[in-house]
């Protein structure tokens, strides 16, 4: 059972030491700044349009600027669910990965083993004892019998 956890926890162990040099360039290019080059086909009307752009702002000559970066951390300004999903994770895989390791290294609890086996011997030999004195007790109980009933004939169905 050992070998199977350690083996277990070497392949998880690997997964999550690859997982962050996958996932730290998809934060990453979450959190870019959109490049700023302007479109030499049309300029955008903003006040035509209800819906404003989201990380660009437009200036007075047509063109797009980049927004302040302070106000660049996802695309509504918050930090993503995914970020959260992902970092959350890649934490929650280490704790149980530390904690799996640390059971299979440190082992069984040896004071509460060694508590066990006394309880378990005192129950037996509790019973042993127990059961003696009712064989005692059954033996007393035939020669009483035999003794009570040694004279009579024994009947015949």
């Amino acid at each position: 059972m050992r070998v199977v956890g350690l083996i277990f926890i070497t392949i998880f162990g690997f997964m999550l030491l690859l997982a962050p040099f996958f996932l730290i360039p998809l934060l990453a290019h979450r959190s870019e700044p959109i490049s700023v080059t302007p479109e030499p086909v049309a300029v955008v009307d903003i006040t035509a349009t209800e819906e404003k752009p989201e990380r660009r702002e437009l200036l007075d000559n047509g063109n797009y600027n980049e927004a302040p970066a302070n106000r660049v951390v996802t695309h509504d300004g918050s930090i993503g669910m995914v970020e959260i999903g992902v970092i959350g994770s890649v934490i929650l895989c280490w704790g149980l990965l530390i904690t799996l390791s640390w059971k299979m290294i440190s082992g069984p609890d040896r004071g509460k083993e060694r508590e066990l086996n006394q309880t378990e011997t005192r129950m037996i030999q509790e019973i042993y004892r127990g059961l003696s004195s009712m064989e005692q007790r059954i033996e007393s109980l035939e020669t009483i019998l035999i003794e009570r009933y040694k004279n009579r004939p024994v009947p015949f169905e």
